[in-house]
């Protein structure tokens, strides 16, 4: 028999991982039929653990394999308070899985900081900025010509799918790393951000709409351009807002300006034609919709900041469109695709360039992208294609 690989992990990455996941070594021993005194020994680092073992380690403690070949134990991040989620969620306690998609989102920016530095792969710096009280049309503007996207090539989009890997490309070039996130409901969370100069984080959630993926990505940019991240909500209908509500409709203004441009909008031809009504057609917003790539909700809070409707029709279409929304379950489909959806592409490009200057092995490799070693370049094409 062939003998298992041994894990080179740090043994403090092995000690803060189940500190951090709450657990005893008796725990850990129970769980793998080991007597503790072997867990503190890899812990030690008297003894190494195989890679297998790490695996099972990686699974009891809730952590992505990649987190324990990090340098150095990442530090926490307290995500409570950065979730964009639906008007009707308001107290909630936070799930496992929610916890545990925050934590790898974490760690992913912190394997990316350590392994694109070593194989100088090129990010620019996030160099977008903004304020509370600034025009949300200034604002958009400045998004747009930073990511080099103009509306003419946003309605050259196909279909939806087409749009969301558009705008997530133009987001990434600006460096941004932009992943999405599983296993969580959209009714828990929609989306998430880290803030940071160097390589910010947006977190979508995969199991939500197209569209209502790409203005969660907006919404979230708009959260690093102003160099924090805040409780994300849909509400723009209070009376008196607080600071935080006040973040929040600006995001959504400058998210909303930035996918549907007013002064393109109000001279569409739809627009033209429909007069001084405020109440619009399903086909209306329907045309309108798939003119820009966006939802109907997107379309009807526009109408609605640019008075061309009412705030009892933009009320009234918004309760169905919330009632409306479900969890998309996993469909399965190409592991490769649903992989690099996953990570996005300079994460992956970003380690393969790693691998090929020789900076890290195969098996770093493996661990960081969560693929098997044979398969890395299947990934690789992938991720370029």
């Amino acid at each position: 028999m062939p003998k298992s690989v041994k894990a080179n992990v740090k043994p403090e990455l092995l000690v803060w991982a189940r500190k951090s996941a709450r657990l005893t070594l008796d725990d850990v021993a129970k769980k793998f039929k080991f007597p503790p005194e072997r867990i503190e020994a890899w812990e030690r680092g008297d003894e190494v653990c195989t890679v297998p073992q790490l695996r099972k380690l990686s699974e009891l403690y809730k952590r992505p394999l990649a987190v324990f070949y990090l340098p150095q134990p990442p530090k926490d991040f307290d995500a409570l308070r950065d979730f964009r989620r639906l008007p009707t969620q308001i107290d909630f306690e936070e799930s496992p899985a929610m916890a545990s998609e925050i934590r790898w989102a974490q760690q992913l920016r912190e394997i990316a900081l350590d392994v694109f530095g070593l194989a100088d792969f090129e990010m620019p710096k996030f160099g977008l900025h903004a304020k509370i009280g600034d025009d949300p049309a200034s604002v958009s503007l400045r998004i747009r010509q930073a990511i080099d996207l103009t509306v003419d090539q946003q309605r050259s989009w196909t279909d939806r799918y087409h749009a969301l890997d558009g705008w997530r490309t133009a987001i990434e070039s600006v460096g941004v790393i932009c992943v999405q996130f599983t296993g969580v409901t959209v009714q828990e969370a929609r989306g998430f951000s880290i803030a940071a100069d160097r390589l910010p984080l947006i977190a979508i959630n995969a199991a939500d709409a197209p569209t209502a993926r790409i203005f969660s990505m907006l919404h979230e940019l708009v959260h690093l351009m102003l160099g924090e991240s805040g409780k994300c909500d849909l509400h723009e209908d209070k009376t008196n807002p607080s600071e935080v509500d006040q973040v929040e409709v600006f995001c959504n203004r400058v998210a909303g300006e930035t996918l549907v441009p007013g002064d393109d909008l109000k001279n569409t031809n739809i627009v033209l034609a429909h007069g001084q009504s405020e109440y619009w057609t399903s086909a209306e917003l329907q045309e309108l919709s798939k003119l820009y790539n966006v939802s109907e909700e997107v379309l009807v809070r526009r109408l609605l900041a640019l008075d061309l409707t009412s705030f009892e029709f933009y009320g009234r279409m918004r309760d169905t469109y919330v009632k409306g929304v479900k969890h998309k379950k996993p469909t399965g489909g190409d592991y490769y695709r649903n992989k690099k959806t996953k990570l996005g592409r300079p994460i992956i490009l970003g380690v393969m360039s790693a691998l090929q200057q020789g900076r890290i092995t195969a098996n770093d490799a493996s661990a960081y992208l969560d693929v098997k070693v044979p398969n890395l370049q299947r990934l690789l094409r992938t991720a370029i294609g």
